[in-house]
Parts: C-alpha cells; sequence; structure tokens
C-alpha cells in the first residue's frame, strides 16, 4: 500500500481533503446569494440623490463661506450678503428661484436694510435727455432703502411712461447697486397741428422740451393724425430718397392719405391705396418730362385709370395771352 506524504496539500494539518471542494462551493453559493441580495435591494430613486448631492454642494458652500469670514476681517454687511448669497443660491439650485422673492419680502425689508442689503448706488446707462429727477422718482428708491425686496418690473414700466424712454431694463447687483438701462426715444419728424409745431419720434410720441426750429431737417407732417401715421409715409418715400429730398411737407388728408408738396410748389395728391406705385409713376414723369420742373401746380393720382394735371395761375396767364395773340394773328392775316 502506497503512503500519502504528510506534506501533501491534500493532508496539511487541518485539511480533509473531501472538505475543500464543499468549502470552495460554499464559497460559491455565497457570492451568488450576496450578487442576488444586492440585485434585489431597493434602488435609491434618482430625485434623493440628485437632491442628496445638492445637499454636500450647499454644504460645501456653507463652509467655504465660514473659512473665507474667519480668514478676513468682517465688513458691517458681510452677515447679510452671507444670509443673501446663501438663500440665493438654495433657491436657484433647488429650481424654486422663482419664490426668492417672497422668501425675501417675508423677512422684511427694513431688516434686510439693517444686514447691509441697503441702496447704496444707483446706476443710469443710455440717458441724455431724459430728466434724472423723473428717473429717481420712478424707481422709488432713496439711499438706505432695501434693495432686497425692490421690484424691479414694477420699476421699469413706471420709467417707460416718462416721455423720452422708450424702453428700460432695472437690475439690482448685491448687495447695495441698482442699475438702470434706458433706451430713448429719438426726433423722426415736425408735426405741425392746429398752428403749432412738435417734434415727435416715430411712434408719434411728442418729445417735450425740444425746440421745433432746430429740426428743420426732419420730415414736415401736417394735419391731425399725421404724427401717427408718419412711420408709413417714410417707409415708402426711402425708397425714393431723390424725390424724398425734395418734398417740404406732406399733409394727412382726413386721416386716409397723404398730399406730398414739393420744393417748387407742386403738390402731388396721392391715392389712398398705394402709394409706392403713384410715387413710382410720378418718378417716371419727372425722369422723362422734368414734370417738377414745369409750370404744374398740382399732379393728381387718386383715381385708379388716369393722372390729372392743373397748371400754375402764372401758366394760365401765359397761356391765355398767347392764345389771344394767335387769335390776333389770325384775324389779320385773314
Amino acid at each position: 500500500m502506497r503512503q500519502m506524504n504528510s506534506h501533501s496539500p491534500g493532508l496539511a494539518a487541518g485539511h480533509d481533503p473531501v472538505d475543500q471542494p464543499m468549502r470552495r462551493g460554499a464559497r460559491r453559493g455565497y457570492i451568488r446569494r450576496t450578487e442576488q441580495a444586492s440585485q434585489q435591494a431597493p434602488q435609491m430613486p434618482a430625485a434623493n440623490r440628485r437632491f442628496r448631492a445638492r445637499e454636500g454642494v450647499v454644504r460645501r458652500f456653507w463652509r467655504d463661506l465660514v473659512e473665507r469670514e474667519r480668514a478676513v476681517s468682517n465688513p458691517p454687511w458681510a452677515a447679510g450678503a452671507f444670509l443673501a448669497a446663501s438663500l440665493i443660491f438654495s433657491m436657484t439650485w433647488g429650481g424654486h428661484a422663482t419664490s426668492l422673492g417672497n422668501s425675501i419680502s417675508a423677512l422684511g425689508n427694513g431688516a434686510l436694510a439693517g444686514l447691509g442689503l441697503a441702496t447704496d448706488r444707483i446706476s443710469v446707462v443710455g440717458r441724455e435727455r431724459a430728466s434724472m429727477p423723473e428717473i429717481l422718482s420712478a424707481i422709488g428708491l432713496v439711499k438706505g432703502d432695501s434693495i432686497a425686496g425692490f421690484d424691479t418690473d414694477n420699476a421699469r414700466v413706471r420709467l417707460e411712461q416718462i416721455g423720452w424712454i422708450e424702453s428700460a431694463n432695472v437690475r439690482r447687483l448685491l448687495p447695495d447697486r441698482i442699475v438702470v438701462e434706458v433706451k430713448e426715444r429719438q426726433p423722426f419728424a415736425v408735426w405741425q397741428s392746429d398752428g403749432t409745431f412738435k417734434v415727435v419720434d416715430r411712434t408719434g410720441v411728442w418729445l417735450n422740451g425740444l425746440h421745433p426750429e432746430n429740426f428743420t431737417f426732419l420730415p414736415h407732417v401736417v394735419g391731425p393724425g399725421a404724427e401717427d401715421r408718419v412711420t408709413d409715409l417714410i417707409g415708402v418715400l426711402d425708397q425714393f430718397p431723390v424725390l424724398k429730398s425734395r418734398i417740404r411737407a406732406s399733409i394727412f388728408v382726413a386721416g386716409r392719405r397723404w398730399n406730398l408738396k414739393f420744393d417748387n410748389g407742386t403738390m402731388v395728391m396721392l391715392p389712398e391705396g398705394d402709394m409706392t406705385a403713384a410715387i413710382t409713376e410720378l418718378k417716371a414723369l419727372e425722369n422723362e418730362h422734368g414734370i417738377l420742373s414745369r409750370d404744374v401746380r398740382q399732379i393728381d393720382f387718386r383715381l385708379p385709370d388716369r393722372i390729372t394735371m392743373r397748371l400754375s395761375d402764372e401758366a394760365i396767364e401765359r397761356r391765355k395771352a398767347g392764345f389771344k395773340a394767335s387769335n390776333k394773328s389770325k384775324r389779320k392775316k385773314g
């Protein structure tokens, strides 16, 4: 009989050659059971994982702020700035930025101003002619008022009610600054009505404070409602720059159509409908016949199937005199 070596791996002290396969099998079974248990374990919802991730970021944010406050001397507004920054960061990160204004209002404007969120500077950008006192009155803040409870939308609406301001944008820059950006209206035409002259913008808003005699280079429109329709007229005339440069006044008639008075005194009566087609015909007459250099007092485009013209009084008298001379000559020959 062959003897087994006591140093063989199968006869090592405390080991049974039959037990080793069973131990390895038990180990494999344990691994399988562990994997099954991990697969069957309930997974954390995605919303909870995102919440915990955000919570960790917020904690790190606060910790960094605290360390910075300890490293430097605390300014008077540090506590207020810390509170506001924490609140804004938390609300924005959590997707609740729209309720930020309500949360701040709940704290009380006076308390926030005491914490350092008080108005110290109001910067206005883009102002040239608008009154600064009017702008400040529309903003409705004075130095020391709480900046946190300030309603920028209401301030913008009030600013745009000022005659010179076409549009406005209002922003808060924490901890203590308000920035106002304004776009002012631009002079577009001189409007004459009831014997008075006013400078208006392209929407017809009267620009108070401007002297019309300083804007003779602008289009001159006349009549009730002309200020509201001047943009449409100029949009058409811009297609005919040579003719436009010779127009001295545009008269709005009966709230429906325009008459154009040229530098030689000729009145061109445009139709109520297609102004572009009528001015195109006028341009052709001027290019081919120099109609605006002749003794024509009025050119009427109101009828769709014809153009009528009226001579000036001087031209009519000359023609009458010419007819008389022609008739005398004929009688002498006869």
